[in-house]
Parts: C-alpha cells; sequence; structure tokens
C-alpha cells in the first residue's frame, strides 16, 4: 500500500499537485490552504511551507446548493485517525427530500477558536452568507464555534443539538421523566405549549428548571424558531450521517482520504440523479409525500368554520382551537410557518374549500427543485502520476495533542443502550443467556 498510495509525507508533499488539478478539472470550485508561511486561496511561487489546514468546496455542490436548498447548514467536527492526527470540519445542508446535503469540508490540527473562524470564514464567502440573515445553522454546542458564530454571524440562527443538550442536562438532573418534558420542551411549536411544560418542570425539580432557562430558548426549542429556513430540525444528524459515511476515509493518511471523500460525493450525486428516474411524475420527493399523507389523516379530527377572507378557526376534539390564515400561509399552532407543510388544521381548512393541499405546500419541496440541488456535477479526476507539477512542496505538520484528556478507560455504554441489551438477553433462552453473559 505504501508503494501505491506513498508514505503519509509523500501524501502531504503532493497536496500543492493535487489542489492544480482539483481547480483544473472542477471550475468554481474552492481550495484554500492554511500554511506557516502563507493563508490564502492563491498559490505563491516559492511557498510550500508546513501544512495546517485545507478547505474544499466542490463547484458542483456549491452550485446545488444555492439552486435547490434551504438557508439551513449543520456543522461538525470528527477526528482523523491517521499518524498525524487532525480533525476534519464539515459542513452539510439539507436538500428537498430532508437527506443530508454535504457542501464543504476542510481538515484541520484541532477543533478550536482559531480554526472555526478559518472555516466559517471561508464558508461564508462561498455561500454569501453575510452576517447571516435569513441564515440558519445547527451545531452540538462547540465552545470556539459558538463564540465564532456570535461574533462573525450575529444575525445568524444559531440551533443547538437537542441530543447534545440533554446529555449536559443528564449530568446533574437525571430520569425518564424529566428526559420526556425537555424533548417535549424542544418539540412545543408555539410558546403557549412550551410554558406549559416548563410549568410542569419546575413544579417537579426547581433545579432543572433553572438549568433550562439558563439556555436561551431559541437555541433549542421549535417555539421560539425562526420560521425563514423552512426547517424545524432539533437535531444535527445530518453531520453525523456524514462522519458515518466517510468513516473508512477518516483513517486514511491526508491525500486518500481527499480523494475517497471527493469520489464519494462524486457517485452520491449521480446515485440521486438515477433515483429520480423512478419518481415519474410526482410533484414533491417521497418523504414529503409522507408527511402530507400523515397530517391529512389527522385532519379528520379538525373541524374549521370559516370566517372568510381565507381566515378559520380550527377546533380539535380534545378542544383547543387555532387561527388558520390560507393567504399568509400561516396557523397557531405554527407548524406550518416553521417548515412549509400544512399542518392537520390547515389540511382541515382546504377540505373546506374544496382547495389543493399539494398547492400549499413550499417549493423547496418540490421535484423541480430537488433536480436543480443535485444538477452539478463533480467532474473525475486523473490519477496522480500525471497530475500538472507545480514545483511547490508541502511539508507534513507537528502532531498536536487534541482538546481533552486522554482516554484510558472503555467509553461507557449509553443507560438507553444498555435497557435495550438487557431486554434482548431476558428475551433468549436460560442457556443462551450464560453464553452471552460469559
Amino acid at each position: 500500500m505504501k508503494i501505491i498510495n506513498g508514505t503519509l509525507e509523500e501524501q502531504f508533499a503532493k497536496l500543492w499537485d493535487y489542489k492544480t488539478e482539483l481547480l483544473k478539472r472542477n471550475p468554481n470550485s474552492t481550495n484554500a490552504f492554511c500554511t506557516t508561511f502563507c493563508n490564502s486561496r492563491s498559490v505563491l511561487v516559492g511557498a510550500a511551507g508546513v501544512f495546517r489546514r485545507m478547505y474544499i468546496c466542490l463547484g458542483g455542490l456549491k452550485h446545488g446548493f444555492k439552486l435547490g436548498c434551504r438557508k439551513f447548514i449543520g456543522l461538525d467536527g470528527c477526528h482523523l485517525k491517521s499518524a498525524y492526527k487532525g480533525q476534519l470540519l464539515c459542513a452539510v445542508g439539507l436538500d428537498g427530500n430532508n437527506c443530508m446535503f454535504p457542501i464543504a469540508y476542510a481538515v484541520v490540527e484541532a477543533e478550536r477558536l482559531d480554526s472555526w473562524r478559518w472555516f466559517v470564514a471561508l464558508l461564508a464567502e462561498d455561500f454569501e452568507i453575510g452576517l447571516g440573515d435569513g441564515w440558519s445553522f445547527i451545531s452540538d454546542r462547540q465552545k470556539g464555534l459558538l463564540t465564532v458564530v456570535e461574533e462573525m454571524l450575529p444575525m445568524v440562527e444559531h440551533r443547538y443539538c437537542v441530543r447534545h443538550l440533554h446529555n449536559n442536562f443528564k449530568g446533574k438532573y437525571g430520569g425518564r421523566s424529566l428526559k420526556d418534558k425537555l424533548w417535549a420542551c424542544a418539540r412545543a411549536a408555539n410558546i403557549e405549549a412550551f410554558e406549559v411544560v416548563m410549568t410542569n418542570i419546575k413544579e417537579e425539580n426547581e433545579g432543572a428548571w433553572k438549568w433550562l432557562t439558563e439556555v436561551p430558548f431559541h437555541h433549542w426549542t421549535r417555539s421560539h424558531f425562526k420560521t425563514e429556513s423552512r426547517c424545524d430540525l432539533l437535531l444535527n444528524n445530518m453531520c453525523e450521517s456524514f462522519n458515518r459515511c466517510i468513516l473508512g476515509a477518516r483513517e486514511q493518511g491526508v491525500l486518500i482520504m481527499l480523494e475517497m471523500i471527493r469520489e464519494y460525493l462524486m457517485r452520491r450525486l449521480q446515485s440521486k440523479r438515477d433515483d429520480m428516474v423512478s419518481w415519474g411524475d410526482n410533484r414533491f420527493t417521497p418523504k414529503i409525500y409522507k408527511i402530507i399523507e400523515k397530517n391529512k389523516k389527522l385532519s379528520g379530527s379538525c373541524y374549521s368554520t370559516y370566517a372568510g377572507y381565507d381566515e378559520f378557526e380550527v377546533t380539535t376534539f380534545t378542544g383547543s382551537k387555532y387561527v388558520v390564515h390560507l393567504g399568509n400561509r400561516t396557523c397557531g399552532c405554527k407548524r406550518w410557518d416553521l417548515c412549509g407543510i400544512p399542518c392537520q388544521h390547515a389540511i382541515s381548512c382546504l377540505n373546506r374549500l374544496g382547495y389543493s393541499v399539494e398547492d400549499y405546500v413550499d417549493k423547496v419541496y418540490t421535484t423541480n427543485n430537488y433536480k436543480k440541488a443535485y444538477s452539478g456535477i463533480i467532474y473525475p479526476m486523473n490519477g496522480h502520476m500525471i497530475w500538472e507539477k507545480s514545483g511547490l512542496v508541502m511539508k507534513p505538520p507537528t502532531v498536536e495533542k487534541q482538546p481533552g484528556r486522554p482516554k484510558k478507560r472503555r467509553r461507557p455504554k449509553m443507560p438507553d443502550m444498555v435497557e435495550k441489551e438487557s431486554q434482548g438477553v431476558k428475551s433468549l433462552s436460560k442457556k443462551t443467556q450464560l453464553t452471552v453473559r460469559y
């Protein structure tokens, strides 16, 4: 493998040549280096330097995101497992089928303040984010990233992954009851429902209530989210999914890893285009159709009263009432406002007037919009033997200690995993249980 791929040091030495070939084969792409001698997008004559960071945003992904995706981006980092360590930062969007859409990634020395600032600055320039007005980001509350987003993108909506929020919360306030109430707060779509659950938490444990009030509500509950991004996501699963897909690449040297990621993204774009052939003349993507059908069934328990001028009063079987305005595409429950898909209350009103539900679904979920997102192409590249020689040699970085205390023990299992395993053991025979335990 060393003969085929080269040593780790030889792979770093070819990075300038790789950049030249990548930009030559994939126009409108961005490939930026940060070394000890230069920190710019352009190649400086005679500047080789010691490797620190490398940012890549492929033209096909940039083109597709701008045409067919929402202004919603997830940010995350994951560890690299080669001898030189480091971390891979990634930015992942959402397509019209609510699936991940990777847009940019970077190899950095460690996940810290200056590396996040460098990555976010390049990302904001590529996608013309400006100060962040109308954009939404979601992250795992990384300390450096929180500061960077607040400083560089003061107008962006920064959401926190609720799963990571709960992991911090349960360290002090455990138990199934508080966990369920925290998630109920996060899922509450309107302020009134949120306040009811928060009151229940205060009555059960005032310390837990105080802990939650110290985290600004607009970061983690749907009731306080902005509606411009047309997304009600509470988890940073799209970044976790991307990190999982490139798990094998993260064990390789830097050049092989970058090529494995590029090839994966190249195959993925074409695979999505192939999948669209089986959709036929469907107006919306498959996952969105499922949501619409689910809301149509729930609308049977709603009774709508027409007040005129596109306004309705909708009463549910529990006695709750919501105001729906078809012209403004809003509902008192706020679910329609958040994601752009008519809720059961809105569908009840549309059925009352004989209107088509599909006409009131946001255009970001249409098949035509989905095709635009995957209309770009990541072009194939030649092997390193025939790359154009830049005459520059990149030196490998010094191995930096990664943040956090080194692990000496096995990572403890999550409580829900232990519970699932114990349930699985109970369902086995006594003889098999002994085998499992020993």
